[in-house]
C-alpha cells in the first residue's frame, strides 16, 4: 500500500532545528530557572563583599634617552622604545621589591587596616622578625590590588592601585611611582659610575692584547715559511694532471666491465655461438663461417638421408667440434677482459692514492695561508677596540654627571570618591548568562539524550511501514476520560487525529466491514485508550462498532463501561455461551463491550487460531467495525494468534519513549507469523513539539 493511499500529517526532514527551538521553549521553565538562580547567587556573592576603591596615577616613558658622547656632539639624542622594553618596565612597576620600597617609604603602621581585626597576632618572629612578617605581609597583599598596563600603542603607563581604604589607594599609587622613578635614576647614575671605572680596566686589557696579537702574527708568518715547501700553483697542477689521468682508467676500466657483462649476458641467455656471431676476431669469424657452412650442408642432406646417417652424423660432429672451439675462444675473450679490468683496478688505486697525498699537501698549505690571515684580523681587531675604549672613556668621563630618569609622572593619583568593586549589578548579569547558558545546555543534553522516535517521518524511515496517525497526549487517566473528552464541544486536536485514523484504515483495507487488532511493544503506550476513542469515533459516526477487550492480565474495559455486569469469552470458546450472550450493550458508551476474563489467559485455555477467526466473523456479521485490544506483543505472545485473523494490525509507537529496537522486534515478530496489513499509529506526542503549525494555535497538557 503506498502513502496516497491514507492520510498523514507530513513530517519535514529539515525540521531538526525548529523542533529543538520547540523543545527549548518546551522547557523554558528550566531555564528561567537557571537563570534566576545563577543571577541571586551571583547578586549575594557580591553583595557580600567588601567594596573595594581604585586610584589612578600615569606616568609616560621619555621618547629621548642620554648618550656617552664628546663635548662637541649632540648630548641629547632620541631612544627608540619598543615593545619589550614596555612590559619590562610594566613587570618593574608590579615587582615586590618595588612595592616593599613605597610600603617602608609610607610606613608599616599606615597599613594596619589590612590586616583585619586579627592584625598580625598569628604571625611568628622566632625566624624572621615580626617587622619584615609584616612588611611581606602587606607587600603580597597589596600586589593582589595594583595594575600595571600600557595605554595603548603609546609610551603612557597606568597604575592602578585597589584597597579597601580610598585614601590608602591613592598614597600607595603616588608613592609607587615616585619610588620608580627615583630607582631609576639612582641606578643610572650608578651605572655611568661603574661604566668609568669599567672602561678603565678595558683599556689597560685592550692594549696588552693588541701587544700580544702582533706577536702571535710575526711568529706565525715565520713558521709558514719555513714549512711551505713548494709552490701552491705546482702542486694544483700536478694534481689536475693526476685527476685527468686518474678518470682516464675509471672511463676504461668501466667500458671493460661492460663488454664483460655484457658478454656474459648473452653468453647466459643464447649461448657460445651468439657471443661468437657479435664478436669481430677473424679466428671466430672463420669458425662461424665453417659452421654455417655444415649447416647449409645438413639442411640440404636432410631431405634425402636421415639423423643417423653415417654423414649427416659426421657432420653433426664437426659443428659440435666447432661450438666446443668457439666456446673456448668465447671464455678466453672474457678471461681478457677480467685481466684488463684487475690491471685497470690496480693503476686507479694508485693514482687514487697520489692525488690524495697531493690534496693533503695542499689542504696543509691552504689551512697554514688561512690561519695567518685569521691572525692578522684578530691583531687589527685589537687595535680596533683599542681605540674604540679609548675614544669611549673619554666620552664616559666627560658625561658622568649629565643623568636624569627616564620616566616622568604626567597624572598623579586622585581620590577616589565611588568603590571600583564589586561591580553588583554587572555580576548579576553575568549570573543571569551563565545561567542562561546553562539552562540551554541543560535543555539540549535533555533532547539530545531522549530516545524513541521524535517525528513520523523517522518511524517510517526505520520500520518501512507508513504512520496513519500522531495521536496527542491528552489528560486522561482512565478509558472512561477519554470518552468524556472526545465528547466535549468544541476542537481538540485528539478527537481530530482519531477521526483522521478512523478515515485511513477503510481505505487501508478496502472493505466495509473491517476488525482491527491495537497492538504495542510494551505496557503504557496507549494502546487502551487509543482502541477506546477508536470504537467510541467509529460509533459516533453512525458505525455499529464493537470493542474486544483481549488484555486479558490488565483489562479493565468492562469495569470501566459497564454497571457491574461482565461477560468472560472463555465460556465462548468452551461452548457454554454464544457469542451474542458474551456481547454487553453499550451502557455508557457508543459501542458495545465483550472480552476475556481478567487474570486468564485465552491461548493457556487452548484456544486456537480458528477459534478466533469464527469469533472475528461472527462479530463481523453484526458489526460493521471490530477494535481488539490486545496485550503488549513483546511481554505476552497473545497477540500474535490474534494478529493472524484480524484484517488490520494498528501497531502502537509512543513517541519519544518506544525504543527502535522494540519497535523493529515487534514488527519481525509480527512478520514471521505471516502479518502483513500493519500500520503504525504514533501515540501521546506533545503537540507543543508537533511540527505541524496549525497545532501550535492550541493549548494542549
Amino acid at each position: 500500500m503506498g502513502d496516497s493511499d491514507f492520510i498523514r500529517p507530513e513530517e519535514d526532514d529539515r525540521a531538526d532545528l525548529s523542533r529543538m527551538l520547540r523543545s527549548v521553549w518546551v522547557r523554558k521553565n528550566i531555564i528561567l530557572g537557571c537563570i534566576f538562580g545563577f543571577a541571586v547567587v551571583f547578586f549575594l556573592s557580591a553583595y557580600m563583599q567588601p567594596k573595594k576603591y581604585t586610584a589612578h596615577t600615569t606616568i609616560m616613558l621619555d621618547t629621548r634617552g642620554q648618550q656617552f658622547v664628546s663635548m662637541q656632539e649632540q648630548v641629547v639624542g632620541d631612544l627608540k622604545l619598543d615593545d619589550a622594553l614596555l612590559e619590562s618596565e610594566v613587570t618593574v612597576l608590579r615587582s615586590m621589591a618595588l612595592l616593599s620600597a613605597a610600603v617602608e617609604r609610607i610606613g608599616l603602621d599606615r597599613f594596619d587596616i589590612l590586616a583585619g581585626e586579627d592584625g598580625y597576632e598569628y604571625f611568628d618572629d622566632s625566624i624572621v622578625s615580626r617587622d619584615q612578617q609584616r612588611l611581606k605581609f602587606v607587600a603580597e597583599e597589596l600586589q593582589n590590588g595594583i595594575n600595571v598596563y600600557r595605554v595603548g600603542e603609546s609610551y603612557v603607563i597606568e597604575v592602578s592601585v585597589t584597597t579597601i581604604d580610598p585614601q590608602l589607594s591613592t598614597i600607595v599609587a603616588d608613592t609607587l611611582v615616585e619610588v620608580y622613578i627615583a630607582d631609576q635614576l639612582n641606578d643610572r647614575q650608578a651605572v655611568a659610575s661603574n661604566a668609568t671605572r669599567w672602561l678603565s680596566d678595558q683599556v689597560e686589557v685592550a692594549r696588552q692584547e693588541v701587544l700580544a696579537a702582533e706577536a702571535r702574527v710575526e711568529e706565525f708568518k715565520r713558521e709558514v715559511l719555513q714549512s711551505s715547501g713548494a709552490s701552491e700553483d705546482v702542486l694544483e697542477q700536478q694534481l689536475g694532471e693526476l685527476n685527468q689521468q686518474l678518470a682516464l682508467a675509471r672511463s676504461e676500466r668501466a667500458t671493460e666491465s661492460a663488454n664483460l657483462r655484457q658478454t656474459q649476458l648473452l653468453k647466459d641467455a643464447q649461448g657460445a655461438v651468439a657471443v661468437a656471431d657479435s664478436l669481430d676476431v677473424p679466428y671466430v669469424k672463420a669458425m662461424r663461417e665453417a659452421r654455417q657452412e655444415l649447416l647449409r650442408e645438413d639442411a640440404s642432406l636432410s631431405s634425402a638421408l636421415g639423423e643417423n646417417h653415417p654423414t649427416r652424423r659426421n657432420i653433426a660432429k664437426e659443428i659440435a667440434e666447432i661450438d666446443a672451439s668457439i666456446a673456448q675462444e668465447v671464455d678466453n675473450i672474457m678471461r681478457g677482459y677480467e685481466t684488463r679490468i684487475n690491471v685497470l683496478a690496480s693503476r686507479e688505486l694508485s693514482l687514487s692514492e697520489d692525488v690524495s697525498d697531493l690534496q693533503d699537501k695542499l689542504s696543509n698549505l691552504s689551512n697554514s695561508s688561512l690561519r695567518l690571515r685569521q691572525v692578522e684580523r684578530e691583531a687589527e681587531a685589537a687595535r680596533l677596540r683599542f681605540d674604540e675604549m679609548l675614544t669611549r672613556l673619554g666620552m664616559t668621563q666627560a658625561q658622568v654627571e649629565i643623568q636624569r630618569a627616564d620616566a616622568k609622572v604626567i597624572n598623579p593619583a586622585s581620590f577616589p570618591l565611588v568603590p571600583s568593586s564589586p561591580r553588583v549589578k554587572l555580576l548579576t548579569v553575568f549570573g543571569a548568562a551563565i545561567g542562561m547558558t546553562v539552562g540551554l545546555v541543560a535543555v539540549l543534553i535533555i533532547e539530545m539524550t531522549r530516545g524513541g522516535f521524535a517525528t513520523a517521518r523517522q518511524l517510517e524511515s526505520a520500520t518501512g511501514l507508513p504512520v496513519m496517525s500522531a495521536l496527542p497526549r491528552a489528560e486522561v487517566t482512565s478509558p472512561k476520560d477519554v470518552v468524556g473528552l472526545l465528547n466535549s464541544r468544541g476542537y481538540h486536536l485528539l478527537n481530530e487525529r482519531i477521526r483522521q485514523l478512523r478515515a485511513v484504515l477503510p481505505i487501508a483495507t478496502r472493505q466495509r466491514k473491517n476488525c482491527y487488532l491495537l497492538l504495542s511493544s510494551a505496557p503504557d503506550e496507549g494502546k487502551t485508550s487509543t482502541a477506546v476513542a477508536l470504537a467510541h469515533a467509529s460509533a459516533m459516526a453512525g458505525v455499529s462498532t464493537i470493542l474486544v477487550d483481549l488484555d486479558n492480565r490488565r483489562g479493565t474495559l468492562q469495569a470501566e463501561f459497564t454497571e457491574g455486569q461482565m461477560v468472560d469469552l472463555s465460556n465462548y470458546f468452551k461452548g457454554e455461551i454464544t457469542i451474542d450472550e458474551a456481547i454487553i450493550k453499550g451502557q455508557k458508551t457508543l459501542f458495545d463491550i465483550t472480552g476475556a476474563g481478567k487474570h486468564q489467559s485465552l491461548m493457556a485455555d487452548g484456544v486456537n487460531g480458528e477459534q478466533l477467526r469464527d469469533m472475528v466473523a461472527e462479530l463481523k456479521e453484526r458489526y460493521d467495525v471490530v477494535v481488539i485490544d490486545a496485550p503488549p506483543i513483546l511481554a505476552v505472545s497473545d497477540g500474535l494468534q490474534i494478529a493472524t485473523v484480524v484484517d488490520w494490525v494498528l501497531y502502537l509507537v509512543r513517541w519519544r519513549h518506544t525504543s527502535e529496537k522494540s519497535v523493529k522486534y515487534g514488527l519481525d515478530t509480527l512478520e514471521n507469523v505471516g502479518v502483513n496489513n500493519i500500520g503504525l499509529v504514533m501515540t501521546m506526542v506533545d503537540v507543543r513539539e508537533d511540527p505541524d503549525s496549525y497545532a501550535q494555535k492550541y493549548d494542549y497538557a
